[in-house]
Formats: C-alpha cells, sequence, structure tokens
C-alpha cells in the first residue's frame, strides 16, 4: 500500500507542477487587461487553503446480524478510508476497501470465526495513524 500512495503522490505532485507551468505560460500569453487574460487571472485559483494532518481513524458502531457485519468509521480531516480485513484463519490483513470516501463498510455471509478489522484515513496531506484493531467474532447462533 505504501508504494501506491507514493507513486499517487509523486502524481499529484506533477500535476500540481503542471498546473503552476500552465498559468504562468497562460498569464504571459494573454497579458493583464486583455479579456483573456483577465478571464484567466479572475477564474483559475492560484492558492490553496491548507489541509489538516489526519487524525487516528476510530471504528464504531459496531453491528452483527446473521453473518452480516457492519461498522462506521471516523477519522478528523480524513477525505478517504483504508479498510484491512483479517478473516477466520487468515495470517495477515488484507485491503477490503482503498481510497474510499465511505464512512461505513457492510459485509454479508460471513464465515463464523474471528474477524479483525482495521481502518486508515487519508487525504492530500497524507495517511493519518491506523485505528486500533477491532475483532467481531460470529459464533454458530449469529450466523445462522
Amino acid at each position: 500500500m505504501a508504494r501506491g500512495f507514493g507513486r499517487l503522490m509523486a502524481r499529484a505532485e506533477a500535476l500540481y507542477d503542471d498546473c503552476v507551468a500552465w498559468y504562468s505560460d497562460a498569464t504571459t500569453r494573454f497579458r493583464e487587461g486583455t479579456p483573456q487574460g483577465d478571464l484567466v487571472r479572475s477564474t483559475v485559483p492560484t492558492t490553496t487553503s491548507p489541509t489538516d494532518a489526519v487524525g487516528q481513524a476510530v471504528i464504531s458502531h459496531v453491528m452483527v446480524t446473521g453473518g452480516t457485519i457492519h461498522f462506521d468509521c471516523a477519522a478528523s480531516h480524513a477525505t478517504q478510508f483504508t479498510y484491512l480485513h483479517k478473516a477466520p484463519g487468515s495470517m495477515q490483513f488484507v485491503v477490503l476497501l482503498a481510497d474510499t470516501a465511505e464512512t461505513s463498510v457492510t459485509l454479508q455471509g460471513q464465515p463464523n470465526g474471528e474477524h479483525r478489522f482495521k481502518a486508515i484515513g487519508s487525504n492530500s496531506q497524507g495517511t493519518g495513524p491506523e485505528s486500533d484493531e477491532t475483532v467481531i467474532t460470529l459464533a454458530a447462533s449469529q450466523a445462522a
């Protein structure tokens, strides 16, 4: 996941550099006081508002009904989330959903056993701390 994030950040920086170069070229070609120059200067934003760092993700409102698992997630200043799941019998976490704006997860038809979840929030400034691990145990009576 870190490699993918690094590539994404490199692409975002290249896009930013391209936008700055375009604006510089456009304002050089179209001087202030011309219709085109005034249009570019009045409609293209040239500043960005800083984005706060993402807080630790928190998984909450866990509900289990039959073989369905539902939970919510929040992290201050996060605009997207990555959810990790370690299914019963699995040795490692796998990505359940990556870089999604969804703040809740619902999984249906889950097998009996111990399910472990983690979440990570992110925004344009980077990734916040991983949530504490949430453990949900489905028993035979719940899954029926």
